[in-house]
């Protein structure tokens, strides 16, 4: 474990396409508690899509879509 707590990074899921993995990231860091930008307390700073990316929903929608997850 580090200084902060965290232990060694594990595998969560793969894939080659990069717009499911976008999406999977934004929903684990909501997940965690939202990002510390948006007044969240998930250990991110900042979110992995901005909020006003128009592209966002189509990230979430392909990682649902990819990983089976709503």
């Amino acid at each position: 474990m580090d200084k902060k707590g965290f232990g060694d990074a594990e595998l969560d899921r793969t894939s080659k396409k990069p717009d499911p993995i976008r999406g999977r990231e934004q929903l684990n860091i909501e997940k965690s508690g939202g990002a510390q930008s948006q007044g969240g307390t998930s250990s991110n700073k900042i979110n992995g899509i901005r909020p006003k990316n128009p592209k966002k929903q189509e990230y979430i929608k392909a990682a649902q879509k990819e990983f089976g997850e709503k």
